[in-house]
């Protein structure tokens, strides 16, 4: 892989953003898990939001993940709407999910009703989970 210099790694980011006039930098290029990702030469290198985090704010502090205050996962606004904060005040902030009462198809969210799945311990409706599994042929 040809080296990439700072600048020239600048230039291919805001080559494809699109700047509103609300201050989000909204990322249009390749996108994973609805977040921007740069590539070169057919190498993912990371992160778009990481990426220029490091090449204009600086270092990423140990152990810690950059927040989107705005709540939009494709803003790369690192000046205004990205800050560093450790993992437990970026769940905090951004696990709205957790405060709801219901799921989004209407069954109440009580201790009875959730189920925790997965390595980040995602809160999910039992009775949708148990449909879900059972269309997948994974009854329970």
């Amino acid at each position: 892989m040809t080296p990439v210099s700072d600048y020239d790694l600048i230039v291919k980011i805001f080559k494809k953003v699109k700047f509103q006039e609300d201050g989000h930098w909204i990322w249009t290029g390749n996108k994973s898990d609805n977040y921007g990702m740069l590539w070169s030469e057919n190498v993912r290198l990371g992160a778009v939001h990481r990426i220029l985090y490091k090449l204009i704010v600086g270092c990423i502090p140990y152990r810690y993940d950059l927040d989107h205050l705005c709540r939009t996962t494709l803003c790369i606004n690192v000046l205004d709407h990205i800050e560093a904060v450790t993992r437990s005040t970026n769940v905090r902030r951004g696990n709205t999910r957790r405060l709801r009462k219901i799921c989004k198809r209407g069954h109440p969210l009580t201790p009875d009703n959730i189920i925790f799945i997965g390595s980040r311990w995602d809160r999910r409706c039992v009775i949708c989970y148990n449909a879900y599994e059972k269309a997948r042929g994974h009854a329970r």
